[in-house]
């Protein structure tokens, strides 16, 4: 049914930058691994970050970028984001590699009080779109990351004293 997280943690507007960062394995050949909505056209402060036919996709407000790149074979992905407004460019990287580019002002922000993990919330009781899988460390800061370490941390756990971080979230199970 997906995972709701706090919405303060994961709030950005149309004019910040920011990167989002998390791991998952799927075999679903569509799912939703992050949204706060269907990010449909005329639905603004919404993205929906999910697989379609077997292929990532990125979708806000109507804008979607399908990426040529499979990540529905159950093995784990590293996925990041980054979107610089100042320079008006959104990267997508799987595995410490960019795939896709696209305008940054394609993308609305993200607010509002239905941020999810693994299924899209039309409303508060209502989900689509529901993933089997897993997602791990889910994180995101309020600066665009350089390359250097969007590669340093997706084989190594964050800092939870680096700066622009908003959010970090570990689903490691205590002993």
């Amino acid at each position: 049914k997906g995972l709701m997280l706090n919405p303060d943690k994961f709030g950005r507007t149309k004019m910040h930058d920011y990167t989002l960062m998390f791991w998952f394995r799927t075999d679903d050949s569509n799912s939703t691994l992050f949204s706060n909505g269907e990010a449909l056209y005329g639905q603004d402060n919404k993205i929906n970050i999910g697989v379609k036919d077997a292929k990532l996709y990125v979708r806000s407000s109507g804008f979607e970028k399908q990426t040529g790149t499979v990540v529905s074979e159950g093995t784990w992905h590293h996925f990041a984001m980054t979107v610089s407004r100042s320079q008006n460019v959104a990267n997508v990287y799987i595995d410490k590699r960019l795939i896709e580019s696209f305008a940054a002002d394609s993308l609305s922000g993200i607010k509002g009080d239905s941020i999810a993990l693994g299924a899209t919330y039309v409303n508060r009781s209502k989900q689509t779109n529901v993933m089997t899988g897993n997602i791990d460390e889910v994180a995101m800061f309020s600066s665009v990351l350089p390359v250097n370490l969007i590669k340093e941390y997706s084989s190594h756990t964050p800092l939870g004293t680096t700066s622009p971080m908003m959010a970090y979230l570990n689903f490691e199970l205590s002993k």
